[in-house]
């Protein structure tokens, strides 16, 4: 068995409406589609979102790494089945770069769809199976004004959502806040997101008013670097400090480990560098007593919404799960069968061999690619 082509497809897919937090204000994914097809004539399709202010990763380097280190060690080698390609692929993380993880994990969620179509086996399978039917997604709400934050306030509360995450960090958090606990009620567990926006100061402040209106969880209050800051937050304030922007890597999980400078991980599929790293430092969380949530990138298509069910479904003891927004955010998808959570953020398994994902828009995605 042989990977015959690799192709990479950078595309910029609209939202359809602006999604901003104190990091970054966007309008569409920017993000590269990876198309492998097999000598038996499958293909698979895997996607990667590289975000430069998270992980210094861009369109153009992760690009440039499946084409200069991915595609070599790929199209010159013999597989001897398609459980063969799925080691390969486990192992991408040590053969590329610590630093490429949207790269990574375009490639082996392509590989991991070609080798369950060949198989004729879920992805699922390979990661483990489903330890559950059903998971709960969150309701995300972005930066913007007490207006928007009423609107979609609303939105959550009469469609049942269990779970809401606010966007903090820019002025008027409280009145958001307390707006937002108004609309919902306190059988809703919301948790806010500051993306690296305060100071220590201002984080112990902030938290100590929003503990007051029932929130638990607060995720990267401080910037990425800032250990000690983070570290302080996690003994002193009586909150989860959750971690997203510190978090890419193994190394990095342990030196938060070793630290005590988080009580939560936020593992992101392509930030992380695919599936297997994911599991990696989900295996590595739990083995230290740390929380889990499994995060998404803002503007992901079918393909990765996909990916994190089939994770998702695995990791029964995960605090919070993330994504499958699907066209309620993207003006197109490119999966003909869109992957999307139902009422009260509900997500159940995806059927069909590989990630599930059974026709792709080939001319939406053709028209995109560069």
């Amino acid at each position: 068995m042989r990977v015959t082509a690799v192709e990479v497809f950078p595309v910029d897919i609209p939202f359809r409406v602006k999604f901003s937090h104190s990091l970054k204000e966007r309008t569409s994914s920017e993000s590269i589609i990876v198309k492998v097809t097999l000598d038996s004539g499958q293909t698979g399709y895997g996607e990667g979102l590289p975000r430069e202010y998270v992980t210094g990763e861009t369109v153009a380097s992760a690009v440039e790494v499946i084409r200069s280190k991915v595609m070599p060690l790929l199209l010159s080698r013999e597989f001897s089945s398609a459980q063969d390609i799925v080691q390969f692929v486990s192992h991408l993380s040590h053969q590329v770069s610590a630093c490429a993880g949207a790269a990574q994990c375009a490639v082996e969620l392509a590989c991991l769809d070609a080798a369950g179509k060949a198989a004729g086996v879920s992805v699922s399978e390979f990661i483990g199976g489903r330890k559950r039917h059903k998971v709960y997604y969150t309701g995300v709400i972005g930066a913007g004004p007490v207006t928007k934050v009423i609107k979609y306030g609303f939105l959550y509360r009469f469609g049942g959502f269990k779970y809401v995450k606010l966007k903090v960090g820019g002025p008027n958090d409280i009145d958001k806040l307390k707006a937002l606990r108004q609309i919902v009620g306190y059988g809703v567990d919301i948790r806010v997101d500051a993306n690296c926006a305060w100071t220590v100061d201002e984080a112990v402040k902030m938290i100590a008013q929003m503990r007051r209106l029932g929130v638990r969880t607060v995720e990267q209050p401080l910037p990425a670097a800032d250990i000690e800051g983070l570290k302080k937050l996690t003994r002193d304030t009586g909150v989860t400090i959750s971690v997203d922007e510190s978090l890419s890597t193994v190394a990095d999980a342990q030196l938060l480990i070793r630290e005590k400078a988080c009580s939560m991980f936020n593992i992101r599929i392509s930030k992380c560098g695919g599936i297997f790293a994911s599991q990696r430092l989900y295996e590595t969380a739990r083995r230290n007593g740390i929380k889990c949530q499994l995060g998404c990138q803002v503007g992901e298509t079918s393909i990765l919404s996909a990916a994190g069910r089939h994770l998702a479904l695995l990791w029964d003891d995960v605090e919070y799960v993330e994504g499958s927004y699907g066209t309620l955010l993207l003006r197109q998808d490119i999966a003909c069968k869109k992957v999307m959570f139902g009422l009260r953020g509900a997500g159940g398994p995806i059927t069909g061999p590989g990630l599930g994902i059974h026709d792709i828009h080939t001319g939406f995605f053709k028209t995109l690619a560069s």
